[in-house]
């Protein structure tokens, strides 16, 4: 019987507990920075990325085609984002 209480108030705690976390996106990587979509590019190519001033700022842009991405640093050309550490893609309504 104790081991029958005991595991309902582990559950219970367990439920408690839970109420009080959130449910962020993920962190962010160490180093990360904002590259931002040059004209005409390629969503897809690192190399159509400049880097937005020190990488430090979000860009303002709304809508559906990308605008701009936080990534790390490409490890051999740090002013083009690595893609494969993407943690956030912004939009925007205009080509």
């Amino acid at each position: 019987m104790k081991k029958y209480l005991l595991g309902l108030v582990v559950v219970a705690m367990a439920i408690t507990f839970s109420a009080f976390s959130t449910t962020n996106s993920p962190k962010p990587l160490a180093g990360e920075k904002w590259f931002q979509l040059n004209p005409g590019g390629n969503p897809n190519v690192p190399s159509d990325y400049s880097l937005l001033g020190d990488g430090s700022t979000a860009p303002s842009c709304t809508g559906s085609k990308v605008c701009a991405k936080l990534a790390i640093p490409n490890s051999e050309h740090e002013e083009m984002p690595d893609l494969t550490t993407t943690i956030d893609t912004r939009f925007r309504t205009t080509p």
